[in-house]
């Protein structure tokens, strides 16, 4: 026969257990949907740096130091998840960080599809390119990522920081209520 103290046990858990689903639902929604622009956004602010970088190295440059110059800006665009390609019109410059760096291109296109997948699994991510003018339409600047967005092994240790944090606020909620009710059945 259930006694009023586990009437009133079972109805704080169910209570505070509701509250905190609820909670984390929302929250859950909020984040998944505020992260997912944070990446976008980062990602196009990301190739927009990288553009401008390309573009102002191959006005200044001295045509002669232009590959080194692609070569240091492509292993820094490699090292966050972009594959660089730039070539000019007349074919001068045909300069692809595949070519030179092809097995690490391939790591960090598995580690980014990693990544993406332990945040989001049933995301269906795919190698990607978005295309820049280079210059005054003297060539193309493209930039290859696998996406729909990129995230860091950073973000990812932040998602998996909050999940683990709702977590855990949902078993101390839990204990909490438990707890509440128990005093609360001592008591009546």
């Amino acid at each position: 026969m259930a006694t009023l103290r586990n009437k009133l046990i079972f109805s704080y858990s169910i209570l505070a257990l509701l509250i905190v689903a609820v909670i984390s639902l929302v929250l859950n929604v909020f984040l998944d949907k505020v992260f997912t622009e944070y990446a976008i956004s980062k990602q196009q602010r990301q190739m927009q740096q990288l553009v401008s970088r390309v573009n102002q190295n191959f006005r200044n440059s001295i045509p002669s130091y232009r590959q080194e110059l692609f070569e240091v800006i492509g292993k820094t665009a490699l090292e966050n998840g972009m594959i660089l390609h730039v070539s000019t019109s007349s074919g001068e410059i045909d300069w692809d960080v595949r070519r030179h760096y092809r097995d690490q291109c391939q790591i960090v296109l598995d580690h980014a599809k990693f990544n993406m997948h332990s945040i989001n699994p049933n995301l269906e991510g795919r190698y990607q390119e978005q295309n820049f003018l280079l210059g005054n339409n003297w060539g193309t600047i493209t930039i290859g990522f696998y996406g729909p967005h990129n995230f860091t092994d950073e973000d990812v240790n932040l998602i998996t920081t909050i999940n683990r944090m709702l977590i855990n606020i949902t078993i101390g909620s839990l204990l909490l209520a438990v707890v509440i009710g128990f005093f609360m059945a001592r008591v009546f």
